[in-house]
């Protein structure tokens, strides 16, 4: 979705990933309500962006 455009993600730093790193639950229910349109493109975006920020998950 970022490399088409849909969703713009500021650029970010991160450390590394860890590779055993949980994905919370909210991010599951996040990712399903902005699949089922209840969530806007930009919460979901904020989303991600927190979990690269804080190293969860690299892009």
């Amino acid at each position: 979705m970022i490399k088409e455009d849909i969703i713009r993600v500021p650029s970010t730093t991160s450390g590394p990933a860890s590779e055993d790193a949980v994905i919370p639950d909210w991010v599951r229910n996040n990712a399903g309500w902005w699949a089922d349109g209840l969530i806007s493109d930009e919460d979901f975006a904020n989303g991600l962006q927190f979990l690269i920020q804080n190293g969860i998950i690299s892009v």
